[in-house]
This record gives C-alpha cells, sequence and structure tokens, in this order.
C-alpha cells in the first residue's frame, strides 16, 4: 500500500464531507430562520456593489459606507444565529485538521494531520497495533534483568540489555539504511518485546512495518503460491507489503514446520529484501550453530553472513515476573 495516496484519498473525503456537512446546516437555517436568508442575500448584493465600485475606482466614501453596511449586515446574521440557539460559526466550513483545512500541506510542507494518518494506515496493517500498546520502550524495564555476572559471561544480563538498548535507538535514528537484525537467545529473555519496541517507533517515524511470526509467515506463502489464481490475486497486497515494506519483521523462526519448496519461497523473500536494501529483523530460539542445520545453505548464509547478530540471554522474563 502506498500511504501517501490512502492518506490523500482519505483527506479528499474528509473535504468532501465538510462540503456536505456545510450544505445540511445551511439547509436547516433556511428552514428554520427565514430572515437568515433574507439578510444573506442583501450581503451578497451589497458585496458585489463593494466590486463594482473597487473595480471602478470610485471615492473612498463610498467604499468606507459599503463596507460599514457590510459589517452591521454581518452582525446581524451572527446575531440571529445566537438568538436561535447556533454558535455564530455554524455556517462556516468545519475541518479535521484547521491547520491545513483537510488538504495535508502547509506552506509546501506535509501537515502533521497527514503524517498521523500515514502513521495509523501503517499500524493498521502491520497487524500488530494492540501488540505494542503494551510492547515498547515506554514499558522497557531494565530492573527484571539480573545484574550480576556468571562466570561464562563478559556482561550481566543487565548490562547486555543496556548494550543493546542503546544499539536499538541508534538503530531507529537512523532508518531507513538497510541493516538487518538477528535477534537470538532462548526463550523468555525479551527478543520479542525488543522486536515489538523497535517496530513501533519505526511504524511512529511513519515507515511502513510488517510484523508476522515465522508460522504465519509461511503458512502465507505456502497459500499464496498454491492458491488458484483468482485467490492469489487477493492476496497479492499482502504478498507486496512483505516485499516491499521499510521493515519486515519475524519472530520466533524455527518454530514453523515448512517443506524444501516452502523453504524456496522464504528464500527468495529473504533474498529480494536483502537485495533491495529492505531491513528485516529476525528473532528465534535457535542457536547461531542451529541454524545452519535447520535450513539449507542459501538461507543460513544469508540470515548469518548480512544480519547483524544481537545475542541475548538471561533467565526467563516471563517466569520472573510470574515470580518463579
Amino acid at each position: 500500500m502506498n500511504y501517501g495516496k490512502e492518506a490523500n484519498r482519505i483527506l479528499q473525503e474528509f473535504r468532501r464531507e465538510n462540503e456536505q456537512e456545510l450544505r445540511i446546516r445551511k439547509e436547516i437555517i433556511t428552514a428554520e430562520i427565514p430572515d437568515y436568508s433574507n439578510l444573506e442575500r442583501e450581503l451578497q448584493a451589497k458585496g458585489l456593489e463593494y466590486m463594482r465600485i473597487s473595480v471602478e475606482g470610485e471615492e473612498g466614501e463610498s467604499l468606507e459606507k459599503l463596507e460599514k453596511e457590510l459589517s452591521k449586515i454581518q452582525k446581524e446574521m451572527e446575531n440571529l444565529l445566537l438568538e436561535n440557539g447556533y454558535p455564530k460559526d455554524y455556517l462556516e466550513k468545519q475541518y479535521h485538521c484547521s491547520i491545513c483545512q483537510d488538504e495535508g500541506v502547509v506552506q509546501g510542507a506535509v501537515c502533521e494531520c497527514k503524517k498521523k494518518i500515514m502513521v495509523d494506515l501503517s499500524y493498521e496493517k502491520s497487524e500488530i497495533q494492540e501488540k505494542l500498546m503494551n510492547e515498547n520502550f515506554d514499558h522497557f524495564n531494565l530492573d527484571l534483568f539480573r545484574d550480576t555476572r556468571k562466570n561464562n559471561e563478559s556482561y550481566s544480563p543487565r548490562e547486555m540489555m543496556e548494550n543493546i538498548y542503546a544499539f536499538s535507538k541508534k538503530y531507529i535514528q537512523s532508518f531507513p539504511h538497510g541493516e538487518s537484525l538477528l535477534l537470538s537467545g532462548a526463550v523468555g529473555v525479551g527478543k520479542t518485546f525488543l522486536c515489538s519496541s523497535i517496530a513501533k517507533e519505526i511504524l511512529d517515524k511513519g515507515h511502513t512495518v510488517i510484523y508476522q511470526s515465522s508460522p504465519q509467515l509461511m503458512k502465507f506463502l505456502w497459500d499464496y503460491y498454491y492458491s488458484s489464481f483468482d485467490e492469489r490475486d487477493m492476496m497479492r497486497k499482502k504478498y507486496e507489503m512483505l516485499i516491499q515494506s521499510d521493515l519486515l519483521v519475524i519472530d520466533d523462526l524455527g518454530t514453523e514446520s515448512i517443506s524444501d519448496s516452502g523453504l524456496s519461497h522464504f528464500f527468495d523473500l529473504l533474498n529480494n529484501r536483502l537485495q533491495n536494501h529492505k531491513s528485516m529483523i529476525i528473532s528465534t530460539n535457535l542457536e547461531l550453530e542451529d541454524i545452519r542445520h535447520h535450513y539449507d545453505e542459501r538461507i543460513s548464509s544469508r540470515i548469518l553472513g548480512e544480519f547483524s547478530v544481537l545475542s541475548i540471554y538471561g533467565e526467563d522474563l516471563r517466569l520472573k515476573k510470574l515470580g518463579l
């Protein structure tokens, strides 16, 4: 999906709604306050007279007199609205965004309202909108990580996560950059939380993100390639998003069950994105050596050779939160 074009379509619909709502309000006032319509016609006539005199260059006194008459009529119209229980700006066009008047552009720059629409669209298509409400850096708690080192550890889990947190912030700040990450570690050490947190901040910057668990992704690829022509056509937009999104997050690689042909389609996806410098983040419970055994040479070499590896270790945080 082109979020800029879709945002423009939404803004166009806003403008259409604004016009329709104004017509309805005018119809209400015309029916309920006949005197208002009379004043409106008088205002239009005086306005045309003012324009004629201005163009013909007549003396300033005539213009000054008309200005006073126009101002008086406008005041009477406002009072009529107020006396009948309507706000004085009731017949002014109302906008969703008063800054750009629903045009999406202010002084040649994209308005914040359009940026928000694009971000909201990105959240909707990323398929993780509810997930990110809790799994984000605002809820990141270093106190959950052990701050003592074991004999085989160069860093304590807390020190490790402090380093990964700083790296993640730099990764987000410089995005898009084409760099892909592999988060490797045991169950419950915080890989999925970290994936979600990075994804949220990149979404909030207005980039497109697709988030899929590995089983979901592999099932979709299978369905896409082995469906009928009509069914594949219906799934094409999602497939294009897997290819074109600024960031693709694949969670829990290694938990899927796929055939040799499925592996081939997964390789095609990885290879396409890497060749086009499209970033990916993959999380996995597999150790690096296990990836070589679990996947064929084409896939394992792409992942281990072209992804920056973040090894995460420590206790199972889910058990720790439960006091176990």
